[in-house]
């Protein structure tokens, strides 16, 4: 029962000029980090199946607890003056599946978005494939 995914985010904000894209590696993460780990899940940046032949994000669980089969990765930005949500006009992600997977097929990664207010209110924007298709 093992769950191999493989994400990639991609993430553009309108009338914002960025640098070249940031290659995440094992030795430079850039800031992103696992989270949330649980006893049965399992999150590094490897290069096992790597996209464009740069490495990818790979989730792996095994549930042998229920319930224990979790992993996040994140990352956590400071304030960054300009940036809002109004300024977002694109954010994706791909995922790849290994064709071994016994994992229901509605089991899919989630997009989350947290966001802090400058007044300290905070929310979050989820989708998921099942949901949000």
């Amino acid at each position: 029962m093992t769950l191999v995914l493989l994400l990639g985010a991609q993430f553009a904000l309108a009338g914002q000029v960025f640098a070249a894209n940031t290659v995440v590696t094992p030795s430079a993460l850039d800031g992103w980090t696992p989270a949330n780990v649980r006893t049965d899940g399992s999150v590094a940046i490897d290069s096992e199946q790597p996209r464009d032949g740069l490495g990818s994000l790979k989730f792996t669980t095994d549930t042998v607890t229920n319930g224990q089969d979790k992993a996040d990765y994140e990352k956590i930005w400071g304030p960054i003056a300009g940036r809002t949500l109004g300024n977002l006009s694109a954010l994706s992600f791909e995922f790849y599946r290994d064709s071994s997977s016994t994992t229901a097929v509605h089991f899919a990664p989630a997009l989350r978005v947290l966001y802090l207010t400058p007044s300290g209110d905070s929310g979050l924007l989820i989708w998921e494939p099942i949901y949000n298709g």
